[in-house]
This record gives structure tokens, C-alpha cells and sequence, in this order.
């Protein structure tokens, strides 16, 4: 689904922020992106749904190759879930706010609307068609914007700290939500506890470099990679950690 050959970029007149970057991602892989601030996570969101061109290598996606000519076709392909739902609810009302992509990409106000609605009903939330955004919630906001990218049947789907400014139970929701997901994603999150309940794979990027990529279970517990990049234990293994009958304390 992605491909990152020597991916490098940087700022004119700057230090790189990704460098010499080159993965692979599966069609439907869940897929997080950890590291601390500066790492690159954002940066590399942004080159993915082609805000930022790379500076140097390629990146394929879906078999086509990122660049200016191609950029319409990207972003039917790859969905951005911004990390502040603001950022992307600026209609008078949530199901305009949903439908305006579908609009945008040519569908006429009743099909899109349509599209609106289905993707509205995936995220629960219809009865909040006719809301304004700025009477809604922080987990309403966030369920939102993802509805305003599912309406645009993406192939993939890209969110940046997802998590931030949800209680609990908002967190539980959004949780459910990509669970049932039937496409592929990636997050990006300083919160590694959403990602080793939501993902099978994870990316931990240190300075612009891939230093690991593997199973969230085996990877977010080894406390030296961790330590390199930055991070700490989640707080699900740091209490676990702290119990008496964990074998470290034993």
C-alpha cells in the first residue's frame, strides 16, 4: 500500500528531519508511528498525504509514485485525520462538514450527502448531522473528522495523535472505532498504550531514522530501544512493572 525508498527531507537551509528513510506498508496493516518530539512523525504524515514532497527518494502509494502531478490521485487514496478536529470542521453543520469532500471530488449535493450520512451512521454519530462543530464534544469532534475522511472511501488512513484531549472514555470510543475499521492505518501517538491496543505494528523513529519496526507487544516493552528514542514504558507494562510478583521484583 506504501513504499518509502530513500526518503529524506528537510527545510531549505536546515538539517534533515527524515532521513534516508525506506519501508513498506500492506494494504489494511495497522500500523503506529512513535517517537519523541522532533522524530520526524508528523513530517513523515505530511510527505504521506502529499503536504510535503520528499527531498530526495520515492514513495509509492497504492503503485503510484508521490509528486505535484499526482497529488489528486494520493489524496483520494490516503485519508489525514489532523490531530486538532478544528483543523478540519469548518462547515455550519457536521453532515456539510462530511460532505464536503465528496463534493469537492465532483459527486452532486444529494450523492454527496448520501456518502455523508452512510459514513456519519459507520461513526454512530447521525444524530449529530445537523450540529454545528463548535457544539460538540472533543470525542464528538474527533468521530467527526474521521467521518468527513471516511465519506471519501480512502484506502488508507492516516491520524495524528488521535488521542490528544480525549478523556477516557472518548479514548475507549475512538479505540472501538478503528478497530472496525475495514482499511488500513497508521498513528502517530506519544500515547503507546492507544498503540498496542490498536495496532500490530509499530515504527519508532529517533532524529529522522528508523531505529525499530516490529510487534507493539515486543518492541514497547524493551525499556533500552525505548530509552534510545526517547520514550518511556507504557503505563500498561509500567504498572505491571511496579507489582510486587512481577519477576523483576520477585
Amino acid at each position: 500500500m506504501l513504499r518509502l525508498e530513500h526518503v529524506r527531507f528537510a527545510y531549505p537551509n536546515s538539517e534533515p528531519i527524515i532521513k534516508d528513510l525506506s519501508l513498506a506498508v500492506a494494504p489494511r496493516e495497522r500500523v503506529g508511528l512513535v517517537g519523541c518530539n522532533g522524530a520526524g512523525k508528523s513530517t513523515l504524515l505530511s510527505i504521506l498525504c502529499g503536504i510535503n514532497l520528499p527531498t530526495a527518494g520515492t514513495v509509492v502509494i497504492d503503485g503510484t509514485e508521490l509528486g505535484k502531478g499526482t497529488l489528486p490521485r494520493i489524496r483520494k487514496t490516503v485519508g489525514m485525520v489532523f490531530q486538532n478536529p478544528d483543523d478540519q470542521l469548518f462547515m455550519p453543520n457536521v453532515l456539510e462538514d462530511v460532505a464536503f469532500g465528496p463534493k469537492n471530488y465532483g459527486l452532486s449535493e444529494a450523492e454527496a450527502k448520501e456518502k455523508a450520512m452512510t459514513a456519519l451512521k459507520r461513526m454512530g454519530i447521525e444524530a449529530l448531522a445537523d450540529r454545528p462543530p463548535y457544539r460538540l464534544s472533543g470525542g464528538e469532534k474527533r468521530s467527526a473528522a474521521i467521518a468527513s475522511i471516511l465519506s471519501m472511501d480512502p484506502s488508507f488512513i492516516l491520524f495524528d495523535e488521535p488521542s490528544a484531549f480525549l478523556d477516557p472514555g472518548a479514548k475507549k470510543n475512538f479505540e472501538a472505532t478503528v478497530h472496525g475499521l475495514d482499511v488500513g492505518f497508521l498513528i502517530a501517538s506519544h500515547d503507546l498504550d492507544v498503540i498496542l491496543r490498536t495496532c500490530e505494528r509499530v515504527l519508532i523513529l529517533k532524529k529522522g531514522d528508523l531505529i525499530a519496526d516490529g510487534d507493539p507487544s515486543v518492541l514497547l516493552k524493551d525499556e533500552s530501544i525505548l530509552a534510545e528514542a526517547g520514550l518511556e514504558l507504557p503505563e500498561s507494562y509500567r504498572y505491571c512493572r511496579e507489582c510486587p510478583h512481577h519477576p523483576a521484583n520477585a
